[in-house]
């Protein structure tokens, strides 16, 4: 067995590793494995950076998602550290399946299964505490399907960008009723007074969103957006 490393020198970074392809003099793919002694092969390499984002919460109840491809993505083993800590109370999906602690009855039991770059989460935490994750960006455009009423997204980007530019597709196809973010702040249609308004601001990454639809639709996130990267939340008087 072979494992292999690609090193940006000029970054100082390594990539992971995500396809490798072998072949043959003629460039005919062949099997990479079994090598044999003294033969020759070529392998083609693909890989991607690694990025890491530290996700903050606030004591109480906090939306997020997880906005890079992790290696391990099981819910429990992922927040393995808070838990160690004492500071994690439950996550939740937007199905209502938790992960929490059932004490006497099980500990902590995972009925989430692994974390999702489409997904967005309810967390608890006891006290302030973050979360480091690391892993490789989604493979844009990125869709996330969206089920007829209140769904809770992820946000699989690692730039901000203006909630109205992410959200315009559903607009133009007449589905979007109102998108949230964790403080309440709402992305809606005032119809008469004003139309659709946009008190988000700008999408986050590690951010969980709830979005409302009016039908099955999905929600494809793209590498960039025709507006301004971001976008100052509008202040409207009582």
């Amino acid at each position: 067995e072979v494992s292999y490393r690609i090193w940006d020198c000029s970054d100082s970074a390594e990539y992971k590793v995500q396809d490798v392809t072998c072949y043959d003099t003629e460039l005919t793919i062949i099997a990479c494995s079994p090598f044999e002694a003294s033969g020759t092969s070529y392998v083609e390499l693909w890989g991607r950076s690694e990025e890491c984002l530290t996700l903050s919460y606030r004591t109480g109840w906090n939306l997020f998602s997880v906005p890079v491809m992790m290696d391990t993505t099981n819910m429990l083993d992922v927040f393995q550290q808070m838990i160690a800590d004492k500071s994690l109370v439950k996550i939740q999906d937007e199905l209502g399946s938790s992960l929490e602690n059932w004490g006497i009855f099980g500990g902590w039991k995972n009925n989430i299964g692994d974390v999702k770059l489409t997904e967005g989460y309810k967390i608890k935490v006891a006290r302030p505490d973050s979360l480091q994750v690391c892993g490789t960006p989604a493979s844009y455009p990125y869709g996330i399907p969206l089920q007829t009423g209140w769904n809770i997204i992820g946000y699989p980007q690692l730039l901000s960008y203006d909630a109205s530019a992410v959200m315009q597709q559903l607009i133009d196809r007449k589905t979007l009723i109102k998108v949230q973010d964790e403080m309440g702040s709402s992305l809606e249609n005032w119809g008469i007074f004003g139309g659709w308004k946009n008190n988000i601001g700008s999408m986050k990454a590690g951010e969980g969103y709830k979005v409302k639809v009016s039908a099955k639709d999905t929600l494809w996130i793209y590498s960039s957006y025709p507006k301004s990267a971001t976008a100052e939340i509008e202040l409207l008087s009582t």
